[in-house]
């Protein structure tokens, strides 16, 4: 089991302004991974990644927040500053073959650069700070509890892709699927870091469960007790993130509002997976306003000049 819950030492020293540690909380034995500035990178606003045993690491001069912390999302960057995205509150969904998934309700961005949002670390000084963050409108949309992860299943795929996986060695955060990992940008930098690890850093990260993989969509999973046996019915719908608010198709042949939605029902003997999937028509096309409240749709190329991403679309989801 998944040891879930994290710990976030900030530190200043006379190297760097500023550096974050996040580390697994009560292991000593651990790995952590910092974050920091270097007073050289300070005019482009670059990090510096490390992944070091926790043991090894000065914590002087360190101030601990120790407090519901179960994972980073991803960094993003906005107005100049960095921001570490952490989700800081979640609910158990329930068991899907035998790995917990877990909804996201509550999320915090702290600043790689300076201490003006620490506050969202701490419960007891929340107030009404955050309605002042520049990244409340992002927090809100992550918070709508539409995101889901899990730390040792891949809810990317459908039951069936994973029977038909060929390389079942590589790690969840190598064969996520693109269409539904939702958090894939803001969490490259950290995915690129990882490829750089030693095999045994790698293993011991991904164990760690700090990097989450996030669908957006619905979950749920219930049991169903009979006089025989005991089942469990789930759905999972996974929203494509891409071509995502965008009508018809685009050049790669996405379409948008693409969701897939998986019914899976089980017991101790068996497994089924029943797979449905819907989304625009796969066609260029283009959204009018001629008069209030009416909107006209129209193709935007003819099909000849269409047929490559029509083809493309259902070459991807044969």
């Amino acid at each position: 089991m998944i040891n879930m819950e994290f710990s976030i030492y900030i530190k200043r020293d006379k190297e760097v302004s500023r550096k974050v540690i996040i580390a697994q909380k009560d292991n000593n034995d651990g790995y952590a991974l910092i974050l920091y500035q270097s007073n050289l990178e300070k005019s482009n606003n670059k990090f510096v990644a490390k992944y070091l045993p926790f043991s090894t690491i000065n914590l002087e001069n360190c101030k601990c927040y120790c407090n519901d912390i179960y994972g980073c999302l991803g960094l993003i960057y906005f107005r100049n500053e960095a921001f570490l995205i952490l989700a800081t509150q979640i609910e158990n969904i329930g068991i899907v073959n035998c790995n917990c998934v877990y909804q996201i309700k509550k999320v915090t961005f702290i600043s790689l650069n300076n201490d003006l949002y620490d506050y969202s670390l701490n419960k007891d000084n929340l107030n009404n700070k955050e309605v002042n963050h520049p990244c409340i409108e992002l927090i809100q949309y992550l918070q709508r509890g539409s995101f889901y992860f899990s730390n040792n299943f891949d809810l990317t795929h459908s039951i069936q892709s994973k029977f038909n996986e060929t390389e079942n060695s590589l790690s969840y955060l190598e064969t996520a699927s693109n269409n539904f990992f939702w958090n894939k940008y803001i969490l490259k930098e950290f995915l690129n870091f990882r490829k750089n690890l030693l095999d045994i850093e790698k293993e011991k990260l991904d164990k760690s469960g700090i990097l989450l993989i996030a669908i957006q969509g619905f979950i749920s999973i219930n049991n169903v007790k009979t006089i025989n046996d005991n089942y469990q019915i789930c759905i999972i719908s996974r929203l494509s993130c891409k071509n995502y608010n965008i009508r018809g198709i685009d050049n790669d042949g996405n379409t948008s509002d693409y969701i897939e939605s998986e019914i899976i029902f089980s017991n101790d003997d068996c497994i089924f997976s029943f797979l449905q999937v819907r989304g625009s028509i796969p066609v260029f096309l283009k959204l009018s306003h001629e008069e209030q409240s009416q909107f006209k749709i129209e193709l935007a190329q003819d099909i000849k000049s269409a047929s490559t991403a029509f083809n493309r679309h259902f070459e991807k989801n044969d």
